[in-house]
Formats: structure tokens, C-alpha cells, sequence
């Protein structure tokens, strides 16, 4: 879509492209509605923790997402007629990245060396250590391998329960942040 800018005597023409964005998980490529949603999908279906944006980035200056030159965004749903002019793009649950739809190797690329997702055992195991014995070295990318003598803790019930908890205070946050503007 063209856009024609004017300033004083001047006239620009740029492309601006509709986007509106879909949040795919990164491991079975299931689309779901929310950034909140696909780190409770990934936690809760895989065992993986994706970092959450930080709170400062989540909202700026009105704006869920910070502009960004050439993109117009689109909330879902928008009207049939419009569904031509706009592109789907896949986005980044833990920043603002997005690409293509159809770059979903390069999306799961950028999830997994941006934000080295780790394995909720590695993450409960890992707070542990560092309250316990100091500092903890490790890629993150895998659970720690089981110790002969040591006995792997399984996350009880009521860890599962404490980060769902979590991640819907952050839920109700974000969209009560978004409702004030």
C-alpha cells in the first residue's frame, strides 16, 4: 500500500506494508493467539521456558509493539476485504523480532540463539545451584544429565500451578495495560 507524506512543499511516497502477526510455537509450529500463550503452550507442552519480554518493552508509549518503519500494523480479526493487503508474519514471543511465514526455520533459529530456551528441569535445577553452591555453568539448551547419585527432581504439581499463576498475572497485566490506552 502507498502512503503519500507531505512536508511544507515536499511530497514522499512510501510503501507501507499491513502486517498482523501470528505466534507459532517454535517446536511444532502450532499457531497461538498471544506471546503469553505460546510461553504457556511451550512450558506446558514441551518443558521449555522462553524469557518474556522485559517489562519496560512491553509497552511504549501507548504502543503494544514499538513502530517500526515500512509496517502498518493490523490487529485480528480484521474485515475480509482487508485480508488481501495484509501479510502474515510469524512473531517472536520474548522480543519483537518477526519474519515471514514461511521462514519458520529462521524464526526457530532466532528463538533458539536469541533466547536459548531452557528445559524446565535445567531452569528448577539451575535456581537451585545458584542458592545452594554458587554459580551454575551450562548451554541451557539441554536438562542436565542425571547424576548417578543424585536423584532428578521431577517439578511437583503445585510448580506447575505456581508458574501457571505466573504467567496469567502477566496475562491480565498485558491486556489491562493494553485496554488502557
Amino acid at each position: 500500500m502507498k502512503y503519500t507524506i507531505s512536508f511544507f512543499c515536499h511530497s514522499i511516497e512510501m510503501n507501507i506494508q499491513r502486517i498482523a502477526f501470528q505466534y507459532p510455537c517454535y517446536m511444532c509450529k502450532e499457531v497461538l493467539f498471544t506471546a503469553i500463550d505460546v510461553m504457556s503452550h511451550v512450558i506446558c507442552e514441551h518443558g521449555f521456558m522462553l524469557h518474556q519480554r522485559p517489562e519496560a518493552s512491553r509497552v511504549i508509549g501507548g504502543e503494544i509493539r514499538p513502530p517500526e518503519k515500512g509496517y502498518e500494523y493490523m490487529e485480528f480479526p480484521f474485515l475480509k476485504e482487508e485480508t488481501d493487503s495484509v501479510m502474515i508474519r510469524s512473531a517472536c514471543p520474548s522480543c519483537w523480532y518477526h519474519c515471514a511465514v514461511e521462514d519458520f526455520e529462521e524464526f526457530k533459529k532466532h528463538i533458539k540463539e536469541a533466547h536459548d530456551p531452557q528445559h524446565y528441569m535445567f531452569h528448577h535445577n539451575l535456581q537451585e545451584a545458584n542458592s545452594e553452591h554458587g554459580e551454575y555453568s551450562g548451554s541451557g539448551r539441554e536438562p542436565p544429565q542425571k547424576q548417578e547419585q543424585e536423584e532428578v527432581v521431577e517439578p511437583t504439581l503445585e510448580d506447575v500451578f505456581n508458574k501457571i499463576q505466573e504467567l496469567q498475572t502477566l496475562f491480565c497485566s498485558h491486556f489491562s495495560a493494553a485496554s488502557d490506552e
